[in-house]
């Protein structure tokens, strides 16, 4: 390369200077944090991700649950339905096969008949007993299953009702001894609920209670702490009474009145259980809540607890709630259309509504108060 040709290959080359270089480095880091960027936004979807493939998972093993379930019942069915097209057919066709031989040609062509069809008569009673019987053990297993499914979800419910309950009381400023004990013959999670709500956000002043119990030490801490409040328990077992009152102590706002029990007729049913003297007791007496739980209704067959019927609707006050338990049964759903026939004869217009847990409860409110019903 001649000398002129290289000097002129230098002035054509860029010069390395300081600026330069920090270009380059501002050019490097700038493409790292672009990078780590995009790292750390694939790592958050990747956490994203997996948080959605547990959520995938627990959906999975709800719906094989399911899954599971409703094989059940279609083996079920299907079992039914097999049952229905393999055997019956051919026994109703026996049967019609038998009955035209009798209505034709005698007892003596039956047993030549009956020979070629390869059935006698006693076969054909042992098919039908046996097919009989298979329907209603599959019939059996069918109502199991309901009644299981039935249970279950009360069971549910009821815990669910436990939560609410216990954190509706939780900061109340009245309710201050908080043990309760619900279930079996005394009230359940969602009465008590309802019955706080009630006393909370209804503030009654004059209170019947028929039934000592879990609502009593409620209603009683309730009358205890506010003023003017009158609270009366209806109850006929002294012993209940007194043990009662030893383990806990009502205030002189809760009067107990014991009265004796009796059975009478209403309408069609010729045994109902009431209190006696019950309407000379409280026929002047008003009310603006009313919680019903006694007497003993579980083997009344047509009407249970029919007491407050003999004083509606004189005992009610403008504004009322009137609270029903065990409203599974049907005794105290005839009771309760008693009630709304009572109310609504003396033109009272009312709100009524139902709460499910492992029991059922009942409220009847005036229209001030109908968000009891849907709480």
């Amino acid at each position: 390369m001649s000398l002129n040709k290289f000097l002129t290959c230098l002035k054509k080359m860029r010069p390395i200077t300081f600026g330069n270089m920090s270009q380059a480095l501002e050019n490097v880091y700038g493409q790292n944090e672009v990078m780590l960027k995009e790292i750390l936004r694939i790592h958050e979807y990747q956490t994203e991700l997996e948080e959605q493939k547990e959520k995938i998972e627990r959906l999975e093993e709800k719906v094989e649950k399911i899954a599971l379930e409703i094989k059940m019942i279609k083996d079920i069915s299907k079992e039914m339905q097999n049952f229905n097209s393999q055997y019956l057919p051919g026994v109703l066709q026996r049967l019609e096969e038998v009955s035209s031989v009798i209505n034709k040609e005698g007892e003596e062509v039956v047993a030549v008949k009956l020979d070629k069809i390869g059935l006698k008569s006693e076969e054909i009673k042992d098919a039908v007993f046996y097919e009989k019987s298979e329907l209603q053990k599959l019939a059996e297993t069918v109502e199991q299953l309901r009644k299981r499914n039935v249970e279950a979800a009360r069971n549910s419910s009821e815990a669910v009702w436990a939560w609410i309950f216990n954190n509706t009381i939780m900061n109340s400023s009245w309710l201050k001894d908080k043990r309760f004990s619900p279930g079996r013959w005394a009230m359940g999670y969602p009465n008590l609920y309802v019955l706080y709500r009630i006393l909370n956000e209804m503030k009654p002043h004059n209170i019947l209670e028929l039934g000592l119990g879990q609502s009593t030490r409620m209603i009683g801490q309730y009358a205890s702490a506010f003023p003017n409040i009158r609270h009366i328990i209806i109850e006929h077992d002294q012993e209940w009474i007194d043990f009662f009152c030893n383990s806990f102590q009502l205030s002189m706002k809760s009067q107990i009145i014991r009265l004796d029990r009796e059975i009478v007729s209403y309408n069609e049913a010729k045994q109902v259980r009431v209190f006696k003297n019950f309407k000379e007791t409280l026929e002047n007496e008003k009310f603006d809540c009313i919680v019903i739980d006694a007497p003993l209704g579980g083997d009344m067959k047509i009407y249970s607890r029919i007491d407050i019927l003999y004083i509606l609707p004189n005992c009610l006050k403008d504004d009322f709630a009137i609270m029903m338990d065990d409203y599974d049964r049907i005794g105290e759903q005839n009771t309760v259309k008693e009630i709304c026939r009572k109310i609504e004869n003396a033109g009272i217009s009312y709100k009524q509504g139902k709460y499910s847990g492992k029991k059922d409860c009942v409220v009847i409110a005036s229209e001030k108060y109908s968000f009891l019903t849907s709480m």
